[in-house]
């Protein structure tokens, strides 16, 4: 059988070019130079009766191919892989032909393990295999199979960035029927959280530190969720989108930084020991630029009961961060009626505070959403005015 695939070649030598050159100009990592290619290969018999050909379904794409693919990888491992492969480990597929003792049956949904483990090199089980874990195969270069740690970095095994692949009955997984093909595709990484967790599970009245926000980070923070629901989870992400998600995922550790100085600061700490969340207050005192701070701002908050011009509203709309803020005449010129709560009802905060941090449709996207309209309204555009004027003019 022959079939399509997204193939990528590499060598010691183009591999250290894309590596140079991809780190100093990440533009030239994309066309060519990752010698990704769409491309004819030959997918051959079933290796075996416990072996079954695949049509892949859905694939993802996971950091361990965007780093190949961009020079950002290791080179340590390159003498377990084998190239050139066809990527696409992270996979949902369904059953075209079944050996006989494989133990699925055609059409039948599956997802898959993609180690390749002593099982499927047909080897007698190392001691990493014997433990059932197979990841830590010690022989991924051995037996009849070109070297290869998991499939998509196997020249023998294509993976699922193609038209048709081949798996081992010990790799596969069967899909239940009222899971979606986007869900099913992220087993393998969501797997990979899990393990983490039933490894080493945080006993009672410990917490936890995920660092990333990844498909990986999301599927430990889900897993601590289900495992260990007291722990008090806290996760390290990059972008807002990855936030949203970990608070729908139940992460804890929200913080609250208070900016300036005045005659309530003392009484604010005292409330904030007796409520025993000291450490989750950061005084920060008088900043004379702001500038600084507003990469670290999730959501300003801006109770004040007065106001003149609304500058620090301004300034987190230019900065691109939400703004919840008192109900005065001065913000409802610039903010949605969303965005505004009553300065003196401080359980009207709480309950909108509440919704934010538990990702209800009061979620952080949907209120930086709308504050996005509402700048763009904001916005006096000096071209578009003049052509205005010339349009009247000429009317």
């Amino acid at each position: 059988m022959r079939g399509l695939g997204l193939r990528v070649g590499s060598s010691a030598l183009n591999y250290r070019a894309l590596r140079v050159l991809g780190m100093r100009v990440p533009r030239w990592t994309g066309g060519r130079l990752p010698w990704l290619g769409l491309s004819e290969y030959t997918l051959g018999e079933l290796p075996g009766p416990d072996w079954v050909r695949l049509r892949p379904l859905l694939s993802g794409i996971c950091g361990s191919d965007l780093s190949l693919l961009t020079g950002r990888s290791s080179a340590v491992l390159s003498p377990f892989n084998s190239f050139p492969a066809i990527l696409g480990h992270e996979v949902v597929a369904a059953v075209e032909e079944a050996g006989a003792v494989a133990g699925v049956a055609v059409g039948q949904r599956v997802v898959l393990d993609p180690i390749i483990s002593c099982a499927v090199r047909g080897l007698d089980p190392c001691p990493g295999c014997t433990a059932g874990t197979p990841a830590l195969c010690r022989r991924a270069s051995e037996g009849a199979l070109a070297p290869g740690m998991l499939i998509g970095f196997c020249r023998d095994l294509p993976g699922a960035w193609s038209e048709g692949m081949l798996a081992h009955a010990s790799q596969l997984h069967a899909v239940p029927a009222q899971l979606s093909d986007e869900t099913a595709a992220l087993a393998e990484p969501l797997a990979c959280g899990l393990h983490a967790v039933l490894a080493q599970a945080p006993a009672e009245g410990e917490r936890a530190l995920v660092i990333g926000g990844g498909a990986i980070g999301l599927g430990t923070l889900a897993a601590l969720r289900m495992v260990a629901p007291g722990t008090e989870t806290t996760i390290v992400v990059r972008h807002p989108l990855q936030a949203e998600l970990a608070r729908q995922f139940g992460a804890h550790q929200a913080r609250l930084y208070l900016f300036g100085s005045g005659p309530e600061e003392d009484a604010l700490k005292d409330l904030a020991r007796k409520l025993g969340v000291e450490d989750r207050v950061n005084f920060v005192g008088w900043v004379d630029s702001s500038s600084r701070i507003w990469p670290e701002i999730d959501l300003l908050l801006f109770p004040s009961r007065h106001e003149g011009s609304p500058n620090a509203v301004l300034e987190a709309f230019a900065h691109g961060v939400p703004v919840l803020a008192s109900d005065t005449p001065e913000h409802r010129e610039i903010l949605d009626p969303a965005s505004l709560l009553p300065p003196e009802d401080e359980w009207a905060w709480s309950e909108k505070l509440k919704k934010i941090l538990t990702a209800t449709s009061d979620s952080l996207m949907s209120l930086h959403g709308q504050q996005q309209r509402c700048a763009e309204k904001l916005r006096f555009d000096w071209d578009a005015e003049i052509l205005r004027k010339i349009l009247e003019h000429t009317a």
